[in-house]
């Protein structure tokens, strides 16, 4: 009798995985408790909508035919999920992922209201903030204050129209704490307002006194938040611990992997970005290559400026800095009025701009800030600073590489 039944029990285990049933055995397998989401993404009209990418905490999927997905293998928890697909808003949202598996039922996309252009990209946090990014395209250009030396950057990658508000910084901060992350600083609502509090008015403000630690700790905690691979690590590991890192001063050995999540720029990245303007040959525009028709703001401008820094009235149209700030951030967005010529804005003044690279032991910052001279908004004005300060002119801005 006994054996029948032990028949029967491996009978019914055997049809249950032939069924596709292989969740009911998460964690008895793998050793630990698993789980898998799965849902349809449909229209207005309830129409399914095909090759949705379905991101979950660096893992991803795309929908088939009849607009269905399925993430498997997640460690019970909580994650965001975020859908994206050209044509349609990008939708995020938070989920508790049990151990089995986990339905969503029908998601609806929302055709996009806000038309991107060209070289343009949006994306959107589980409480619905939206950042966007502008693509630069890999190219060699000149560099310096006085535009003497070259710089390459052999790739083409996203960087974010505006620097990190407070608000969308806040939002990861507070999400990550719970995910394990940890940081030296807070964040501070722009020059002048709180420490680590909910966003009030001057939530557009860029974040302040965050060191290049709490930056690169962030980046990787945004990357996860919104399903992509982290990028920085030591060691093999994701870094997740920005205390650690300070005591243990271990810049030097950080490094950058080569996935698809937010990192903070590398120093010729963000000059790429700041000089560039594309076919615009005007105000001095230095074009490199010679006869190619790609033109670049000279170094001793402002980004996007009509002139060089020492032009009062050309520097101010285009940046927040000592003579025009009242004394404090403002919100981002603003200067130049319609952005550079790549689109993006205040690459020159409001916050110094965490960058990857170094500058003999100390990490580079780019722009200037709103509590400094006309020359610190120059666009081939490199600084560095060393990676714990946290000051309230010291801000980031992210960029990515799909």
């Amino acid at each position: 009798m006994q054996k029948k039944y032990l028949f029967l029990i491996i009978l019914i285990g055997f049809c249950l995985l032939l069924t596709g049933c292989d969740d009911l055995f998460s964690g008895v397998i793998s050793g630990k408790r698993t789980g898998s989401v799965n849902g349809r993404v449909v229209n207005y009209g309830l129409n399914p909508i095909q090759g949705v990418t379905v991101a979950v905490s660096g893992k991803h999927g795309t929908t088939d035919k009849d607009g269905l997905f399925r993430i498997g293998d997640l460690e019970v928890g909580t994650y965001s999920v975020v859908f994206s697909h050209e044509g349609f808003n990008t939708k995020a949202m938070e989920i508790f992922v049990k151990e089995g598996s986990n339905s969503l039922g029908d998601i609806i996309m929302e055709e996009g209201e806000q038309e991107l252009s060209e070289g343009q990209t949006s994306h959107t946090t589980p409480k619905g903030l939206t950042f966007k990014m502008r693509l630069a395209s890999a190219a060699t250009f000149p560099t310096g204050i006085d535009d003497s030396c070259l710089a390459t950057v052999d790739h083409d990658f996203w960087i974010a129209e505006t620097q990190v508000t407070y608000e969308l910084w806040f939002e990861v901060r507070v999400w990550a704490e719970g995910e394990g992350f940890t940081f030296a600083n807070e964040g501070r609502e722009g020059s002048k307002g709180n420490f680590g509090e909910e966003p009030s008015e001057r939530k557009k403000e860029p974040v302040t006194n965050v060191s290049w630690y709490d930056s690169i700790v962030w980046c990787n905690a945004v990357s996860k938040y919104l399903g992509y691979d982290p990028v920085y690590t030591i060691d093999g590991e994701v870094l997740r611990d920005a205390e650690k890192l300070i005591v243990e001063n271990a810049h030097e050995n950080v490094v950058a992997e080569n996935n698809n999540g937010f990192r903070l720029p590398t120093s010729n990245e963000w000059e790429l970005a700041a000089r560039y303007k594309g076919t615009d040959s005007s105000y001095g525009a230095i074009e490199y290559p010679k006869g190619s028709n790609h033109y670049w703001t000279p170094g001793n401008y402002a980004s996007g400026a009509s002139d060089d820094y020492s032009n009062e009235g050309a520097t101010k149209a285009v940046a927040w800095y000592g003579e025009n700030s009242f004394g404090k951030t403002q919100d981002v967005g603003q200067k130049p009025e319609k952005g550079n010529g790549l689109g993006v804005y205040d690459m020159s003044g409001n916050v110094w701009e965490w960058c990857f690279s170094q500058l003999g032991f100390e990490q580079v910052v780019r722009g200037g800030s709103w509590l400094t001279s006309a020359f610190s908004m120059s666009v081939g004005r490199v600084r560095g600073f060393d990676p714990f300060v946290s000051g309230n002119g010291d801000g980031l801005r992210i960029v990515k590489t799909d």
